[in-house]
This record gives C-alpha cells, sequence and structure tokens, in this order.
C-alpha cells in the first residue's frame, strides 16, 4: 500500500485541499505534496494521528499503512484474537498459499457453518461456540459487486445526470432508499471538492437514513465523463458507495482497496474490456486474491 497515494485519496475524499490540509497539521504545503507522491515517507506517528483526527479516519489506521501492516488485517486480529492462532498454525505447518486460497474460496462460496460440518465429519474436535465477531472483509470490494449494480453508462456526459442514473439503480435495489436523499448528498459531496482521484477513476460516496447495508455500484464510461478530476483527466470508472454512518469505517477500507487497484494499469484495463459484469466481478475478486 503506497501510504501517500491512500493519504491524497483520503483527502480528496474529505474535501480538502493540500493547502488546508498541511495548515491543520501544521506542515508546509509543499512536504505534504512530497509525501503525497512518495518522494518523503511518511510523517511522525504524532502527525500521522492528527492527520487521522482532521479526515475523521479511525485511529491507528493510517499508521497501521504507514508501519506495512494492511489495516485489515490489524482490524481483524483485534476483533478475533483467535486469528493469531490460526496465523501461529499457519506458519508452523508450513501452509502454502494455494491452500489458503482454496480454504477462503470454501468459506466465501459455502459458509461458516459448511466448514464446521466439514471438520465434524473428520472427527476432529468441534470448536467451542464464540460470539460473532465484526467482520472485516469489508476490506475486498468484490463481496460487495452485485451484477445489476455493474453496468455501462453512455446516457449523458455530465456528472449530475450520472449520478441521477447511478442512484436510481441503487434504489431499485435496496427497498426503503430514498433517491432524494442520496442524490441530494452525492451532490453537496461533489460541490466540495470532486470525488474523481485520478487513474481515471472517481468514487463519490453519501452516507444516509433509511439504508441498512453499504450497496457499491460500478460503471464504466467508455466516452469519458469530466468529474474534475483531481489529474483533470476524463473519469472512465465510477464506484457509487451509498450506506449508513456506520459504514464509514467499511467504505475508508474500501477506498484504501481502491487506491491499490487503480495503480495497476493492468487490472484498470481488463475492467475497462471486459465483455459482461460477470467477468468484471470475476477481474476484481481475482485481483484482490492476487494482492490480499
Amino acid at each position: 500500500m503506497n501510504f501517500g497515494y491512500l493519504l491524497r485519496t483520503l483527502r480528496i475524499c474529505a474535501g480538502l485541499s493540500l493547502r488546508e490540509l498541511a495548515r491543520t497539521i501544521d506542515v508546509s504545503p509543499t512536504y505534504l505534496s512530497l509525501i503525497e507522491n512518495g518522494k518523503q515517507p511518511p510523517p511522525s506517528a504524532s502527525r500521522i494521528a492528527r492527520i487521522e483526527q482532521v479526515l475523521e479516519v479511525p485511529a491507528g489506521y493510517l499508521l497501521s499503512i504507514a508501519r506495512g501492516l494492511d489495516p485489515a488485517i490489524l482490524s481483524f486480529i483485534q476483533d478475533m484474537p483467535e486469528a493469531l492462532d490460526f496465523l501461529t498454525a499457519v506458519k508452523e505447518r508450513g501452509i502454502k498459499p494455494a491452500d489458503l486460497s482454496e480454504l477462503a474460496a470454501f468459506v466465501t462460496t459455502q459458509g461458516g457453518d459448511k466448514l464446521r460440518q466439514v471438520l465434524q465429519s473428520a472427527t476432529l474436535p468441534a470448536p467451542e461456540p464464540k460470539p460473532a465477531a465484526k467482520s472485516s472483509c469489508g476490506a475486498y470490494i468484490w463481496p460487495y459487486l452485485d451484477e445489476e449494480l455493474v453496468f455501462d453508462f453512455t446516457a449523458v456526459r455530465e456528472k449530475e445526470g450520472f449520478l441521477q442514473d447511478a442512484v436510481h439503480r441503487i434504489c431499485q435495489h435496496c427497498n426503503g432508499a430514498s433517491e432524494e436523499s442520496i442524490l441530494a448528498e452525492l451532490l453537496k459531496r461533489e460541490k466540495i471538492a470532486s470525488t474523481g482521484i485520478g487513474h481515471g477513476i472517481a468514487v463519490p460516496h453519501a452516507y444516509v437514513s433509511g439504508i441498512e447495508r453499504l450497496v457499491v455500484a460500478f460503471a464504466r464510461i467508455p466516452r469519458g465523463l469530466d468529474f474534475h478530476a483531481i489529474d483533470g483527466e476524463p473519469v472512465h470508472m465510477v464506484l457509487v458507495l451509498a450506506g449508513p454512518r456506520s459504514a464509514k469505517n467499511l467504505h475508508l477500507l474500501l477506498l484504501a482497496r481502491i487506491a491499490r487497484l487503480v495503480r495497476n494499469r493492468s487490472f484498470c484495463q481488463r475492467v475497462l474490456s471486459a465483455a459482461t459484469p460477470r467477468e468484471i466481478v470475476d477481474i476484481f475478486r481475482n485481483a484482490e486474491a492476487a494482492s490480499p
């Protein structure tokens, strides 16, 4: 994970200019720019803590990235300390990456109950029942991509029209969600600063009442759309996120994942040339599996 690029992504999505953030954390814009461009290492732990406060990022989130630890792993271990027992066993038994990939695929498709059945049938002692832990799988985008919300957009060439179309699709998919509320929140956010984070991608997002879970819509825009992105280039891929305020931390994890994926030109080219929504979801899943 590139700390500087993620910092820039989060700053843009928070609607702060480089100068505003620099002034708030008491550094020069030039110094902050060098950090965001990867030409300077991450700042001190105390300054990173201040950045987390300003960007309303969970404490320790950016620090974990600066120290090379994926925040999703940190969050998962904090929520489920027993994961350390599993990781220790993996190391001691010499489990191979392919084995872990198969296990992950099995759990994703079959679920925990099926895994417990398999373990019990293998005469292994049944695990003690434990309170349900909060999942950290939200660091992966592909589980949130529903084929019905993966689409190409060619109707109009202005931002508001696109957002109206995307919100309409989301609300048809989610009972109880208000098109007016979501669209108003998205437009309000875009007026503060564009969510076009560069590399041809934008990540507009809204936190509203009346929606129970985070919903993600993904659109390709073959002709491009002027999103007033940070690099001035047209946007060809847009991830629209809508959810309750309780999903804010999850949204940050998804932003971290997006920031990593879109820096890979091969990934972007595969997505843009995919023939079907199913193929797009598969590209996301395979890319994220290869870069956990």
